[in-house]
């Protein structure tokens, strides 16, 4: 599996991922290092990604071979 994966505009290095934190209404991707001030990347569902969308991308991380890193909030 490519450590990359292109959601919308963002280009995410799955190596560099700390924690991915799942909500009912947002992912967060938690990040080695601090972009625009701040260290995650937040797609929220109906703002940054349509409900299909933001299904899909939950799906992707549930899937994810190193589930130590993802939270379910």
């Amino acid at each position: 599996m490519t450590p990359y994966v292109r959601i919308k505009e963002y280009v995410i290095n799955l190596q560099n991922v700390t924690f991915i934190r799942v909500k009912d209404d947002c992912i967060d991707f938690g990040l080695v290092e601090r972009q625009d001030g701040q260290n995650y990347i937040r797609f929220e569902k109906g703002v940054d990604l349509q409900e299909a969308e933001f299904e899909q991308v939950r799906e992707f991380v549930l899937e994810l071979p190193d589930p130590d890193r993802v939270i379910l909030v």
